[in-house]
């Protein structure tokens, strides 16, 4: 994790996951170090009360809801096995209003069932 902008990975992963055609391996990588990367900010930390803090959770939140309507069961798989991760962290920390609110949001827009079963 980067020093100065402990966000840095994230977003890097966020962007190659958007933009990029990853191959199915670069695929988990990129959502182990979205998981990896919320669940090391620690409560009370700088990173934690910084004002970006719950954009990048959503974001992360929004990635990974978007790739559990892939095709691939592995990929399907992994972004909600990581999902999963950052909600129970965010459970913990007690930013668990947060998630839900990501959830509310991704219900309304109506997609496919599919990405709402975790």
């Amino acid at each position: 994790m980067d020093k100065l902008n402990p966000f840095g990975a994230l977003q890097r992963s966020i962007e190659a996951l958007k933009m990029v055609d990853c191959n199915t391996k670069e695929k988990l990588a990129h959502f182990g170090q979205i998981s990896e990367t919320i669940i090391n900010i620690r409560p009370g930390s700088s990173a934690a009360n910084s004002p970006n803090y719950y954009a990048h959770i959503s974001s992360a939140v929004a990635v990974l809801i978007m790739f559990c309507e892939e095709t691939d069961s592995s990929v399907r798989m992994g972004a909600e096995e990581n999902l999963s991760r950052v909600v129970r962290h965010c459970e913990f920390t007690g930013n668990i209003v947060r998630i839900q609110r990501d959830l509310y949001h991704e219900i309304k827009k109506n997609g496919n069932e599919r990405s709402l079963r975790t």
